[in-house]
């Protein structure tokens, strides 16, 4: 009822409502959802359904979801987020990367760079599921040339390669 009418849910609970509705949402919701983002330009209502779209579970959605950060309709300053959301399933984790890898330039040209934000450095946090050497080494590989054409790009490689080496070494 919210998408329709902006009523009766708290703003201070919409983020977690809309976050959960989409966590066990279908297409319908989710077309439902991003018709609801494109209606308004409202920010308090704009960011819980930019977290909520980047919450949808279901494979085919996460893969249009992230395409919504190349969409012209929306500021890619809002939807760059949606690129990240999915590392925290075990059954999405790797799709941040795979997109990455495989729209990298494109993504380039629709991300918001300068002005001391470049969001091209927040890249190499679509690892952020992996927790294998395997994993590791792809994104390393992929990731350690391009992040030095971004300030801040080094740091955060960084900060995720040591993550994963974390999570490897709790794991064993």
């Amino acid at each position: 009822i919210w998408l329709k009418t902006k009523q009766g849910v708290d703003p201070n609970l919409l983020s977690g409502v809309l976050t959960t509705a989409a966590v066990y949402g279908d297409r319908a919701f989710y077309d439902e959802l991003l018709a609801a983002l494109l209606s308004t330009k409202n920010r308090q209502q704009r960011n819980p359904m930019l977290g909520a779209l980047g919450a949808f579970r279901d494979p085919a959605i996460v893969a249009d979801s992230m395409r919504l950060v190349m969409d012209s309709r929306i500021d890619a300053r809002e939807s760059v987020g949606l690129l990240f959301g999915p590392t925290g399933d075990p059954a999405t984790q790797r799709m941040p990367f795979e997109f990455v890898k495989a729209n990298y330039d494109e993504l380039l040209k629709h991300l918001p760079m300068g002005a001391g934000f470049e969001a091209g450095a927040l890249l190499p946090f679509v690892g952020g599921g992996f927790c294998d050497e395997k994993s590791r080494g792809e994104l390393a590989d992929f990731f350690k040339d391009r992040v030095t054409k971004f300030n801040g790009g080094q740091h955060n490689f960084d900060e995720e390669m040591e993550a994963i080496r974390l999570c490897e070494a709790q794991k064993e």
